[in-house]
Formats: structure tokens, C-alpha cells, sequence
């Protein structure tokens, strides 16, 4: 399967290089406006795929990216590699700035807020004429040129298959490293991630400013294609448009960008024979992926691969704190406590599930819980010192008091790590 899989996306790359060859000058503006989206699509599915956020206001980075570069260029006469740069670190700061919404607003909240963020944006490219030439827009807005050459149809289509392919590559690693595990494990529980030392906040916030950053890059692209930009091109149906893409190419996929970009905008040309009916057809495909492939193109054919077998067994676990080691302990003072907890409180809303608990563990002893509310015992147990971040409890491990504050301040391997369990991250 995986050398099929390479297969394909060689012969891809292949189509893609000599394209400009055999195709014609609305043929290869169509893939280079592909190729902007892409990129768009990435930045999206980073934020709304990896870290589970919704935005419906990314139309209006997207403005910033291109007004900032298109401003710099036809006014201060600054190069197009300067300008869109610009216009990617302009749009990164209003994500930052957005991002301070996800610290109170989650769901529809969220939703709600990026969507006013758009408007925001949307108004003031129409009201400010002398600075975005209000509804008329801004026109003759230089193309891309090398040491004051023009570059040919050609090698600007090159140049945006390049940052496409950049893109991708990008979130492919991100997803792989660290931070994108971190993006995952946030949106699966945050208070899982929470205990083990990802910072929600600072996780979104990365993701905001990165998801940003690529949409206003692409903005900055799309203004020098197209050499004019005007307010009715960044409305909120083109936020919609770069959600679409996303859900339809497949959440969270490394491909899913690109497949949703190459059948939203290119179906609309292989349907345009259809007249009238151009819009209905357009309508009816697109709820009949959604409803056949509701995972998307990409998630579809990720979930039809059969599970690997491990060839190898698991591995022993390396942890030093063992079972033996608090039944039997071989060294140190008995006498004294393993762990001490003061005054554990653990609330839900406006439920105490516990309150006041004070715990002391000693080493060669069996301790269990025991309440007269069932439902009281498992709070007790998933307070433990990695889901421990109330005010005022008191701790200690083998004597060294350990500090309340972030969960990962806390002595590891006490307690079993949340991510072993199913009901904690499902991925």
C-alpha cells in the first residue's frame, strides 16, 4: 500500500512539473490559485484539524496578508519577497492577538468572536479609502520579479508549487514532532495534555499565530497574482470556503489540504458546462462526499487502511518507581511518609467531589479510598499530583516538597501516566 501511495504521488509531481508545458495560460492560473489555497488549507487544518479550534474569520487574515503586502508594494515600492513577508508577520500578530479569545471562548463562543473578527476586518478595508481605496480596492499591484524581471506565468506557478509543497511539508514534520502531538493531546483533553505539562493556552496560541502566519503568507500570494484586491473578495464566504476545504479533504490529515483544495476549486470549471444547473450540480457533489466520505477524502482512505500488526512486543516499561519498591523498599528511612497531601480539593463547577483531603502514604502499606458516595472515589483518584493545580493544597514526595503550579513541577512516575489511558486521548 505505501509504495502505491508513493507511486501516486510521484506521478503527481510529475503531472505538476510538466504542466505548464501542455496546459494554457487559464488552465496554469487556475492551479497557481490551487496552489495559493493549499496553503491556505494547511494554516487551516493546523488550527481546526490539530488543535480542534473552529475559526470562521480567517477571510480576514488572509485581507491583512494581502492589503499589508499590496500596501508596501504599490506605495513604498517595497519588493514583493519583503512585502509578503510583511504581510505573513502582520497577519501572525493579529493571530496572536485572536488567540487571546480561546482563553475564555471555546465552540460556538469561539466561533462567534472570529466571525466578528472577519466583519472587523471586512468594514475597515471599505471604510478607510485612503488607505485601502475603499470599495474600488487596490489595483496594478506588481507580480513577483527576480532582480527587476518579470517572472513568466510559468515560473511563478513553479514558485507557488514550491511554497505549496513547503507547506505540506511543514505540517507533515509538525504533526510528527512534539508540538504536534501537543496540538493533538489538547484537542482530545486538555486536562489530560493539562497534566502532564502542555500548556492549553500556549499550545492554541502557537496555533493561532502558525495558522496565521500560512493564511496571510497566502494572502500576501494571492493579492500578486492577481495584481487587484478589493474588499468583496475577503468576506465570509470565503472563510467558509477555506473551512470547506479542510472538512472535505479530511481533518487532521496531511493530505486533506491539498485533495480539498484541488476538488473545490477546480470541480467549478469541469462543471461549467453545465449552465443553470452549474450551482445545483456544484451543491449536490459536495453533500454527497460530505454524506459518503464524512471523515474526508484523505481521512477515508486513512481509515479503510488495515491496522498494523506489531512485529515486536511492547516495551517493559523503565520507570524506577515500581510496586516493589513501595511493598518492599530496600533503602531509605520506613518511618518516614513516601507522599503527603493537604487539603486536596477537587471541584466541578459548582460541585466539591472532594474537599479537604488530607492523604499520607507510607512505604510498605496498601492504602485505598473509601467514601460513602461512589461517585466521590473517582475524583479522589484522578486528583493525583499531575491533575493537582488548586491554590493551597500541600505536598510532598520523599520528604521534598513539591511546589503547586504547573503539572509538570510535579515528581513523574508517582502516579500512572493519563495518556496510557483509552478515555484520555483516543488517538
Amino acid at each position: 500500500m505505501k509504495r502505491f501511495e508513493w507511486w501516486v504521488q510521484i506521478a503527481g509531481i510529475a503531472a505538476l512539473l510538466v504542466m505548464p508545458k501542455f496546459a494554457d495560460s487559464y488552465y496554469l492560473h487556475v492551479f497557481s490559485v490551487i496552489c495559493i489555497f493549499v496553503v491556505v488549507a494547511v494554516g487551516m487544518n493546523i488550527l481546526v484539524g490539530y488543535t480542534g479550534l473552529v475559526s470562521l474569520g480567517h477571510a480576514g487574515l488572509f485581507a491583512i496578508g494581502a492589503y499589508t503586502s499590496a500596501l508596501l508594494s504599490t506605495r513604498v515600492g517595497v519588493a514583493f519577497w519583503l512585502a509578503s513577508l510583511a504581510g505573513m508577520l502582520l497577519a501572525a500578530l493579529a493571530g496572536a492577538i485572536l488567540a487571546l479569545a480561546s482563553l475564555r471562548a471555546r465552540g460556538i463562543a469561539l466561533a462567534m468572536v472570529t466571525i466578528a473578527f472577519g466583519i472587523i476586518i471586512e468594514q475597515v478595508a471599505l471604510d478607510q479609502d485612503t488607505l485601502t481605496g475603499g470599495f474600488m480596492g487596490i489595483s496594478n499591484i506588481p507580480q513577483p520579479s527576480l532582480a527587476g524581471i518579470k517572472l513568466p506565468p510559468s515560473i511563478r506557478f513553479y514558485l507557488l508549487l514550491l511554497i505549496a509543497a513547503l507547506s505540506v511539508w511543514l505540517a507533515a514534520n509538525l504533526r510528527q514532532s512534539k508540538w504536534g502531538r501537543a496540538l493533538i493531546a489538547v484537542r482530545e483533553n486538555s486536562v489530560a495534555a493539562a497534566s502532564l505539562g502542555v500548556s492549553r493556552y500556549r499550545i492554541e496560541t502557537m496555533a493561532f499565530v502558525l495558522s496565521a502566519a500560512l493564511v496571510g503568507y497566502a494572502g500576501a500570494l494571492y493579492a500578486h497574482h492577481h495584481t487587484y484586491i478589493a474588499p468583496t473578495i475577503f468576506t465570509f464566504d470565503l472563510s467558509i470556503l477555506m473551512l470547506l476545504i479542510v472538512i472535505l479533504g479530511g481533518l487532521g490529515t496531511v493530505w486533506g489540504p491539498v485533495l480539498g483544495a484541488v476538488v473545490l476549486l477546480a470541480l467549478p470549471e469541469l462543471i461549467s458546462g453545465f449552465q443553470g444547473f452549474r450551482l445545483i450540480v456544484y451543491g449536490a457533489i459536495m453533500l454527497g462526499c460530505l454524506y459518503v466520505m464524512p471523515q474526508g477524502i484523505a481521512g477515508s482512505f486513512r481509515s479503510r487502511r488495515p491496522p498494523a500488526s506489531p512485529t515486536d512486543p511492547p516495551p517493559e516499561p523503565t520507570a524506577s518507581f515500581t510496586l516493589e519498591r513501595i511493598i518492599s523498599p530496600s533503602t531509605g528511612d520506613h518511618s518516614q511518609p513516601l507522599v503527603e497531601i493537604e487539603h486536596l480539593t477537587k471541584m466541578f463547577g459548582g460541585l466539591a467531589a472532594v474537599e479537604h483531603v488530607d492523604l499520607t502514604i507510607k512505604p510498605g502499606t496498601i492504602h485505598t479510598s473509601s467514601a460513602p458516595m461512589v461517585p466521590a472515589k473517582p475524583p479522589l483518584s484522578i486528583s493525583s499530583p499531575a491533575f493537582i493545580s488548586q491554590l493551597g493544597v500541600k505536598s510532598a514526595f520523599e520528604g521534598n516538597s513539591c511546589p503547586v503550579g504547573p503539572p509538570i513541577a510535579w515528581p513523574p512516575l508517582v502516579w500512572p501516566e493519563p495518556s496510557r489511558h483509552p478515555a484520555y486521548f483516543r488517538n
